[in-house]
């Protein structure tokens, strides 16, 4: 039988678009009437159908074309096994994308629940890339484009000088934020991990949740609830204070910034 474009996507359920971008591909082939008008037939129609289907099975037009136009079982087996293949890839890469959403999201609820709450545990090592604040170098343009092109594999961290005369003395602690990623992730993903990348080493840490209203310029006293805990609890803090941005928050007008601050300790 012979059917009108409006018949075609009636019968169907395609555009009017889809039928011109078919046609375009060779995929169909409908015959003109002398006004100019389109007529396609039931294997226009089936044409239609095949390459849906294997649309939906994640393949290009572009291959559809060329094995519809081989009419070839073997090659239409192995284009299902190469599509088979690159799904799986995207599962992966679905899988770690949904990881890395959910380890986000863990640092949001730390932001709204857990602001000046104080744990202790054993804590992961991590790779940080320090890239804006006081005394940072030039990172150089390929380091900070590789690390960027991973986000969210890697997060926004934060350093500053552990200076407990400053603590006590509400100095200000000048911070330093960049990137910041766990060595399996950076392994997995080929980073450069050599300078001017450090090392913050795994160990028994202290930690705090902390709103700023300038996360480059933190206070002394900010920081005094997590000096005065390893003094009480008989902890000598080992390590510089280290760090990751949560997320932010408009508080009575003004944007604060939320962020952990951890630090190595060992008894005393």
């Amino acid at each position: 039988m012979a059917y009108s474009t409006s018949q075609m996507i009636s019968k169907l359920g395609v555009t009017r678009q889809m039928l011109r971008y078919y046609e375009s591909y060779g995929l169909i082939d409908p015959k003109r009437e002398e006004n100019g008008y389109r007529r396609y037939s039931d294997l226009d129609g089936f044409q239609i159908l095949r390459t849906k289907v294997m649309q939906s099975l994640q393949v290009s037009v572009q291959d559809i074309r060329e094995r519809i136009e081989a009419n070839d079982l073997s090659a239409r087996l192995e284009l299902l096994r190469q599509s088979e293949q690159l799904l799986q890839e995207q599962i992966h890469i679905l899988q770690a994308r949904l990881e890395r959403v959910r380890v986000h999201r863990q640092f949001v609820e730390d932001a709204l629940f857990s602001n000046n709450e104080i744990t202790e545990k054993e804590t992961y090592g991590i790779y940080k890339l320090s890239m804006l604040g006081e005394g940072v170098q030039d990172v150089g343009d390929d380091i900070a484009k590789q690390w960027l092109e991973h986000l969210p594999i890697a997060e926004i961290g934060w350093l500053i000088p552990w200076n407990e005369q400053a603590i006590l003395s509400d100095a200000v602690l000048p911070a330093q934020l960049g990137l910041e990623v766990l060595p399996e992730l950076a392994e997995k993903h080929l980073l450069h991990v050599e300078k001017p990348v450090c090392f913050f080493p795994a160990g028994y840490s202290v930690r705090m949740m902390m709103s700023l209203q300038d996360p480059f310029y933190p206070r002394g006293a900010q920081l005094m609830p997590l000096y005065q805990y390893c003094k009480r609890k008989g902890y000598r803090v080992i390590s510089d204070i280290s760090g990751r941005y949560s997320g932010s928050d408009l508080v009575n007008g003004q944007i604060q910034y939320f962020f952990s601050a951890r630090v190595l300790v060992e008894n005393a």
